[in-house]
Parts: C-alpha cells; sequence; structure tokens
C-alpha cells in the first residue's frame, strides 16, 4: 500500500517532550514515511535539538498576525460568532497565506495536540479554524489521541467535532461526552499514543541506590493554594530522606527556555535548591529526548509526575505511579487503567494541607510490588486497544 501525504499539525515543540513522544509514536504506530509526512511546528528549533527532522518534514507555523484578545482580535471573533463568516474570520485572524499553504499539503490531516479541547483557549479556535478549511478543500481530518472536556462541549464545539473524518480519544471519560453530546463522527477509544513509545536504552550515571523519579511542573505552584503544591513535594520528599535509602531524581519533562510556566527545570532547580546539601536528591539535566526519559523513568522504583505524559512513560513501563494533577485526562487515564482514580490521582487544586502528597507516596510505596505485578498483567491488555485505531486511521491514509 502507498501512503497518501499527510500533515501533522497542533503539535507545540518537542522542547515539550510530551509532543515529541506523541510524534515519534504516531509516525511509529501509523508506519508514516518522511518524505510524505509534513509537521506543522509551532516552535521548529526544539524540534531540529530533539532531531524529529529525522522521521518527519518540518515547517514552521507562522506568528498569528492578529493577537486573539487585541481589540481587531475580538472584532473578528464576534463577527464570526454573529454573522458565522468564517472566511473573513479565519483569513484575517490566522492568515491567509499560512492556511492556504497548509491545505495544499495533505490528502489526511491529524491534528495531534491532545489537549486542546480541554481549554476555551485561542489554540481551540484555532483548530476549528484548520478543520473548517481542511474539510472544505477535501482533506480527510483526525483529532488524534485527544481529551474533550464535557465544561467546553458548546454548540460550537459540537459542531467542529461533527467535521472530524475521526476522532481517536484517549480515555472514556472523552468517549462519554462524545456520546452524551451525540457526536456523528466515527469515535475510537484507545491509549494515547505516547504508551507505544518505545525507550531508548539509557542508564543512570553513577548511582547505586534504588530511584524515586518525581516531575514537578511550574503548573503545581500556580494551581494550588499558597504555594501548598510546592510545599507538598518539599515534605515527601523530607519523608523519603529520612525514612529511606532511595536516591531522589528530579526529572523534567517540559524544558521551553525562557519560559516560566513550560519550564519544568525551573521548579527542579528550586527543589534542588532546597536540599542543596543533600547528594541524594539530583536534578537531571535537559540533554536527552523523549525515549531516553522514558528509558531513565523505567528504572524506577515508583514514580511521582505533573506532566501526563512523565507518567505515560512510567505507566507504560509498569513503574508505579502517582500523578499530581487534576485535568479530565489524568482522571480518565487512571481510572480506565485501575478502574478508579483515587489513590492514583492527587489533586493539585484540593491541597488544603502540606502532606496530602506524601498520603498518597506512601500508600504507593508501601503497595509497589503489587502495583508493579498489577500493571504488568494491565498494560498489555490495555495497549491492545491501539489496534482498532491504528486499522481505522490507516484505512484513512493508504491508498
Amino acid at each position: 500500500m502507498n501512503q497518501k501525504d499527510a500533515i501533522l499539525y497542533a503539535h507545540g515543540s518537542a522542547y515539550n517532550h510530551g509532543c515529541e513522544a506523541i510524534v515519534r509514536s504516531t509516525v511509529d504506530l501509523l508506519s508514516l514515511e518522511k518524505e510524505k509526512t509534513l509537521l506543522f511546528s509551532n516552535n521548529i528549533q526544539g524540534d531540529l535539538d530533539y532531531e524529529l527532522n529525522k522521521i518527519v518534514k518540518i515547517e514552521p507555523v507562522n506568528e498569528t498576525p492578529v493577537k486573539p484578545n487585541s481589540p481587531l482580535g475580538i472584532f473578528y471573533r464576534a463577527h464570526s460568532h454573529l454573522y458565522k463568516d468564517h472566511e473573513k474570520m479565519y483569513y484575517r485572524f490566522f492568515g491567509k497565506k499560512r492556511y492556504e499553504y497548509m491545505y495544499n499539503k495533505g490528502e489526511v490531516a491529524l491534528s495531534i495536540g491532545g489537549d486542546n479541547y480541554c481549554y476555551d483557549s485561542g489554540a481551540r479556535r484555532e483548530l476549528a479554524a484548520t478543520n473548517y478549511w481542511l474539510n472544505k478543500k477535501g482533506t480527510k481530518t483526525v483529532l488524534w489521541g485527544a481529551t474533550l472536556s464535557d465544561k467546553r462541549s458548546t454548540p460550537d464545539v459540537i459542531e467542529d467535532l461533527n467535521n472530524y473524518s475521526l476522532i481517536y480519544v484517549r480515555e472514556s471519560i472523552s468517549l462519554e461526552m462524545l456520546k452524551k453530546n451525540s457526536v456523528k463522527t466515527e469515535i475510537v477509544l484507545a491509549p494515547d499514543p505516547a504508551f507505544a513509545l518505545k525507550p531508548e536504552e539509557t542508564h543512570w550515571e553513577n548511582r547505586n541506590k534504588d530511584i524515586i523519579g518525581i516531575n514537578i511542573s511550574p503548573f503545581v505552584f500556580y494551581c494550588s493554594e499558597k504555594g501548598m503544591g510546592l510545599r507538598n513535594y518539599i515534605v515527601m520528599i523530607n519523608w523519603i530522606l529520612a525514612e529511606t535509602d532511595y536516591d531522589i531524581a528530579l526529572i523534567p519533562h517540559v524544558i521551553f527556555p525562557n519560559d516560566t510556566i513550560n519550564n519544568d527545570i525551573l521548579l527542579a532547580n528550586k527543589l534542588k535548591e532546597h536540599f542543596s546539601n543533600e547528594p541524594r536528591v539530583f536534578a537531571v539535566n535537559d540533554g536527552y529526548n523523549c525515549c531516553q526519559l522514558k528509558s531513565l523513568i523505567s528504572k524506577c522504583k515508583v514514580f511521582v509526575g505533573a506532566r501526563t505524559h512523565s507518567t505515560i512513560a512510567a505507566y507504560s513501563t509498569c513503574v508505579p505511579t502517582l500523578v499530581v494533577g487534576y485535568s479530565e485526562k489524568s482522571i480518565g487515564i487512571a481510572k480506565d487503567l485501575f478502574g478508579t482514580a483515587e489513590g492514583y490521582v492527587c489533586n493539585i487544586q484540593n491541597m488544603e494541607n502540606e502532606t496530602l502528597l506524601l498520603n498518597d507516596f506512601k500508600n504507593l510505596l508501601y503497595n509497589e510490588k503489587s502495583a508493579r505485578e498489577f500493571l504488568k498483567d494491565r498494560i498489555p491488555e490495555y495497549m491492545a486497544n491501539h489496534k482498532n485505531c491504528v486499522d481505522a486511521v490507516k484505512s484513512l491514509l493508504f491508498r
């Protein structure tokens, strides 16, 4: 079979190793050919730094001509809402040249930014714009590995979802949202594509003890009350140091340079400074790609992670994992894996005291062996659902 020309879009950058993992696993799952696959990137430098150009062709997405919240941007959005004048709004809001160029590049287009329908943001409106125009040009569109929020299930979102040729959701909460809203598009439920990411064998350097892997995101700091999220991490690490002999690896998973929100290194370094006299606490540098990070995470005794794809790296390698989060994706993935999110997801928005994370961590650590055995049995069964998804997309992708 011959692959049709394909585009991957709604991709942030490989500086977000979750985005990198989605690209790499998508290419593998669908057997995509480099010369027939074009990735549109919002930050091409990160993709070059982590060598995604070796597996796909990459082109940058131009900057938005009109800022969404500028007076002109607000006018265009209002005009579109009132008069349903998609052409005027989308051309001016996002740039006519950019979209006309994009439309002519692929017969099949995969929207691979899994989180974008969770938020009321310009990104979601941009997806609607892209889907609208790709459909108008006759391109088959796939919403790939997505999470969908019932809170955002407005009529315009449902209309947009009905324009896709196929929707692949990564957890059952999103599936129920689509059913509830009678979305007519073909729907497939399967694990996040990054569950299938192949690790690149890498070893911890100069470490002879068991390692507790910890990922902390700036969102933990901003989403919790009065710095309680960071305080919970500190209390947990103090307990590990006092009550065990494990080493502690601080593992960043999103590393945008010069970005205070999208750079896990900042909080990892903050934690390391707090424990500056403790050699058992060490920070992982940012030189690893997502496959190498998955290999390191796979060697942890247990893992505590705020970034979804850091926890997927742990889950998929059968490492007992505690998620620090609150989103539909975190809760949905845990429920599909374990039957419940309770005890597996520590809600950062409900951190009323500094021991909440520690209590969940203790439970995970004490049950580490049984949790690992459970994952060894569950993960192969769970990942078998990729086949139906892959078959459905390949029917669109290959002649």
